[in-house]
């Protein structure tokens, strides 16, 4: 049994509640952006939302960590839900009609240029928070927990909700794992894009992870305008071209 249905229980029973699962992807990657997604779940009582996470449970039996998964593994429970990952757009609250409608998801993501700023850490929360604010925003009388994987509180610094961190909180919860799945292919996705303006660097395979072809065109062709400037591995080479 996965500790969503666990947390449900502490949650109140008054119909204004909300459980939201919250994950990121992209802190390793040399390239690009942090890519974050939350789903919630809504339901007029406890026992609704029970019923709303007992039927994802039978529709993705094998709900889990993104990572543990393959592509075509993941693409097909996204597929199954009717989420199509390449039409997302970071900000927008979209429904997942093919389960209820008491689940709802939203992505965003944080750019290379804020990642150099404020550090990868921070970047990562950052998104995490900006993927569950328009959610709240739809549902301001609300109160609930968020379920957040790793060890981390992001800090939405709203008092309605608790923030729980669970560590490998995406092979623990539905919520946390669907949210790493969107987020993956999302970004995965992304930067198959970015492979197409920049070809050699191997983006739409590594996507944009240090690995040994990415790191050879880094030394060949130099870094592209999506590279991450403080990172090491990068930084050596954007200091020698100042």
């Amino acid at each position: 049994m996965k500790l969503d249905f666990k947390f449900l229980n502490q949650i109140n029973n008054d119909g204004s509640s909300l459980l939201i699962g919250t994950d990121e992807v992209g802190r390793g990657p040399l390239v690009g952006p942090v890519v974050s997604a939350s789903v919630s779940l809504i339901g007029k009582n406890k026992i609704s939302m029970k019923d709303s996470l007992k039927e994802l449970e039978s529709l993705v039996p094998n709900l889990t960590d993104s990572k543990k998964l393959s592509s075509e593994d993941r693409k097909f429970i996204l597929d199954n839900l009717g989420i199509h990952y390449s039409k997302l757009r970071p900000g927008n609250v979209y429904q997942i009609d093919q389960i209820n409608k008491n689940f709802s998801f939203c992505i965003s993501k944080v750019g290379h240029k804020v990642i150099d700023r404020i550090n990868i850490l921070q970047a990562s929360l950052k998104s995490m928070r900006d993927s569950i604010k328009p959610i709240l925003n739809l549902n301001p009388d609300h109160s609930g927990i968020i379920l957040i994987d790793g060890n981390k509180f992001i800090n939405l610094k709203d008092n309605n909700f608790q923030e729980i961190p669970i560590i490998k909180g995406d092979s623990k919860s539905y919520l946390i794992g669907l949210a790493s799945i969107i987020a993956k292919e999302y970004r995965d996705n992304l930067m198959k894009n970015y492979g197409k303006k920049y070809p050699g660097y191997g983006f739409e395979t590594n996507s944009g992870y240090p690995t040994a072809k990415h790191k050879e065109a880094l030394r060949v062709q130099g870094i592209t305008p999506w590279h991450r400037k403080t990172f090491k591995g990068v930084r050596e080479l954007f200091q020698s071209d100042i």
